[in-house]
């Protein structure tokens, strides 16, 4: 009470607030208004045991004494909201003895006989604040997704819950996330907030220590318990805890979306923060949600990551397997050879037993070759669905091995196919791998010697020779006669539309360059657009190639017959040149065309060269009006991140995936790039479309656009003109 005594009427109704106080069961205060200010005149036992102040701290003090000052302009208020007799509920940092303020939930009930001093009102305290309960989950929510959008760990994902849960009580809580690894229940994982400087998951290995972790998330149920065992506890949290002065407990079971157990949460407090656990029970519930749903994604990010790099049928590294992992080994300056390898009666094999029984030939051949490795860094992939490709290192002044002797004897013994005995022969292409040939080469080469090693008889094995590259003199007389060529215009453009795979409709065509050499012919662009690019003639072609397209247009309009948008394929030199989108819109202007009209294609693995340099210049694109394409997606370097960094409009996938879409594995794949292209509003295009099933397989999965010989060939502006209407 305060010093003065209340009189008669104001007593009955203090007594009135303190039953009420009572009936509350919870911490409260009686206020009284004493020269416009409100004064403390009564705390109840909870609200000492909560704020560890004294009466001597509170009584006769203002009531702004119990609340942080990053409260005061909302307290300001809260005197002229009495007077009016209007209810007063705010959540606000309670002060804590020697202690951080915790936010709570404050309700003030104003009392009055008659107007003026004496006035009594009623605080009620509820240490529970679902207003900030709610703001900690939506804050949860927000970085989880955003961690998913770019495709942070699922560590990063668990440590922001251990951060938002211990951010609920303001610090007086310590938590700690276990997860299984995978199903098999082998391997698991600990988290804690980044603040404690756990970066990595603390990984449990021995077998006692998983056995147990286990155990108790098998038996897990959200319960609390009041003494910890720290026993059982590792060293990083009893290091923190003890620290904290926790001596509380509470368990969380984490179960996925089909009730299965994948971990589970445990949070260390104190004997305030989080004794009434079913005021929590909600939120806990929503976060095994969000818990449930990064894992689940992390582990369909797995498995995709697994087909696109790893053969299904052989559970061996596929073609992008291997080039990822030469590419670390070039970083690394670990050299040797390469090696390309095919029984020569695989194809008989698959048209005697089945393309399952070619499957278990390579697989059986794996097996022997992964037997006879010399070193820790050799390793094998399936090149192609009937070779194998493999890097065996080799140092300079080593002993070079007698691979010709381990050909011979991988193949002494009978393959079993279907229970019966095969007898095959090897055709083997072999190419140095090393400081001065790049992995590419190397495959090129290797595929040179192998060429070499298919026209003989029997069990061969070929070395690379410089005399076999032919393509090399070829490559040098195409160089001397390009410069010409561009000079004189020579290079043409073909069209290849683009078919809506719904309607059959052109919704757009691909302008391709090509050249008919007076000297040599047709030469494939896949020939001299390599030497382009080493010459730096590339530019010059790529812009004869866009105004050959604006003529196009500007043709097509003064003859009043539809235009629809044409794709031009750039090359990473022009694309990454200072000047290429001011003379792209320079083009465009001349022939006033409409730049929404024009498509840039971008091949997947340059679009990564410089990814930062690459969005601003997309992003240039993009405000002039062009659209954007990422050409052969799936054989470059996958990035689902870059996809959406760089703003796409359209995503090409390889041909390679078509031909194979009815594999199993391959069409897993174009199904998981057809959906993620789906969720960033990206269209789709497949390219080599051959056959009606095919086309039919794309269009189920969602495919918007096909391209290939099944629609239409490339064919010249003056074909297109006199054959086709659009």
């Amino acid at each position: 009470m305060t010093t003065k005594a209340l009189n008669s009427k104001n007593e009955a109704l203090f007594q009135t607030l303190k039953s009420i106080g009572n009936q509350s069961k919870k911490s409260y205060v009686i206020l009284e208004l004493v020269n416009r200010q409100l004064k403390i005149c009564y705390c109840n036992e909870l609200l000492y045991d909560i704020t560890r102040f004294t009466s001597n701290d509170l009584i006769n003090k203002s009531f702004e004494t119990l609340f942080s000052n990053e409260n005061s302009s909302v307290l300001k208020g809260v005197v002229e909201n009495i007077h009016k007799g209007e209810l007063f509920k705010e959540d606000l940092l309670l002060n804590i003895f020697l202690d951080t303020p915790i936010l709570v939930d404050v309700t003030i009930i104003p009392l009055q006989i008659e107007k003026g001093d004496g006035l009594l009102s009623l605080l009620i305290i509820n240490e529970f604040s679902h207003n900030h309960l709610e703001q900690i989950l939506h804050r949860i929510e927000e970085q989880i997704y955003k961690a998913i959008e770019h495709e942070c760990t699922l560590v990063k994902k668990l440590q922001i819950v251990c951060e938002g849960i211990e951010e609920l009580l303001n610090g007086r809580t310590v938590s700690k996330i276990f997860i299984r690894k995978s199903d098999n229940h082998k391997e698991i994982q600990m988290v804690m907030a980044q603040k404690y400087g756990l970066e990595e998951p603390y990984i449990f290995r021995r077998r006692a220590d998983i056995h147990y972790l286990n155990n108790m998330i098998d038996q897990a149920e959200l319960n609390i318990y009041e003494n910890i065992d720290y026993q059982t506890i590792d060293e990083c949290t009893r290091r923190v805890i003890e620290a904290k002065g926790l001596t509380k407990c509470c368990t969380v079971p984490i179960e996925n979306h089909v009730n299965k157990r994948i971990g589970m949460i445990v949070i260390y407090f104190d004997n305030i923060a989080f004794d009434y656990v079913e005021r929590y029970k909600a939120f806990l519930h929503k976060v095994n949600n969000l818990i449930s749903l990064a894992y689940i994604y992390d582990q369909k990010l797995r498995e995709i990551s697994f087909l696109a790099y790893n053969d299904v049928s052989t559970g061996i590294p596929n073609r992008l397997g291997f080039l990822e992992r030469l590419k670390e080994l070039e970083q690394k300056k670990i050299y040797g050879l390469i090696h390309i390898i095919e029984p020569t009666e695989f194809a008989e094999v698959v048209e005697l037993y089945g393309r399952e029984a070619g499957d278990e030939l390579l697989n059986q051949l794996c097996r022997k070759l992964i037997m006879l490795q010399r070193k820790e860094e050799d390793f094998i992939a399936r090149f192609s669905s009937s070779k194998i490709i493999a890097f065996t290192h080799h140092k300079e002044g080593e002993k070079i091995v007698d691979f010709s002797r381990i050909s011979e004897t991988l193949v002494e013994v009978p393959f079993i196919i279907q229970n019966n005995p095969v007898y095959i022969t090897l055709k083997c292409g072999v190419a140095p791998f090393n400081g001065e040939i790049s992995y590419k080469d190397s495959i090129r080469f290797a595929e040179n010697a192998f060429s070499e090693a298919k026209h003989r008889a029997g069990n061969v094995l070929v070395s690379f020779k410089g005399d076999m590259d032919g393509k090399l003199k070829r490559n040098l007389l195409i160089s001397s006669l390009l410069t010409k060529a561009v000079k004189n215009n020579e290079i043409e453009v073909y069209f290849q539309p683009k078919v809506n795979l719904k309607d059959g409709s052109i919704s757009s065509i691909e302008a391709l360059a090509r050249w008919n050499s007076p000297i040599l012919g047709f030469i494939s662009p896949f020939e001299f657009m390599p030497v382009a690019e080493k010459t730096g003639l590339v530019r010059e072609i790529d812009l004869q190639v866009i105004e050959k397209v604006l003529q196009w247009f500007r043709m097509r309009e003064e003859n009043k017959k539809t235009i629809v948008p044409i794709a031009v394929n750039i090359s990473p030199e022009h694309f990454y040149h200072p000047k290429f989108v001011d003379q792209l819109v320079e083009l465009v202007r001349k022939y006033n065309a409409n730049p929404c009209n024009i498509i840039i294609e971008i091949t997947e693995n340059m679009s990564l060269v410089d990814l930062k340099k690459a969005r601003r210049i997309i992003r240039e694109l993009k405000f002039w009006g062009f659209r954007t394409s990422v050409d052969d997606f799936g054989m470059g370097y996958s990035s689902l991140n870059y996809l959406q960094e760089l703003s796409f409009s359209e995503l090409k996938i390889d041909r390679n995936f078509t031909m194979k879409i009815h594999e199993k594995g391959t069409y897993a794949i174009v199904k998981a790039i057809i959906q993620i292209a789906q969720a960033l509003n990206i269209d789709t295009v497949a390219e080599g479309v051959e056959t009606e099933e095919q086309a039919r397989t794309l269009n189920e999965l969602g495919c918007d656009t096909g391209q290939g010989y099944l629609f239409y060939k490339p064919i010249t502006i003056k074909e297109f003109e006199e054959n086709i209407e659009l």
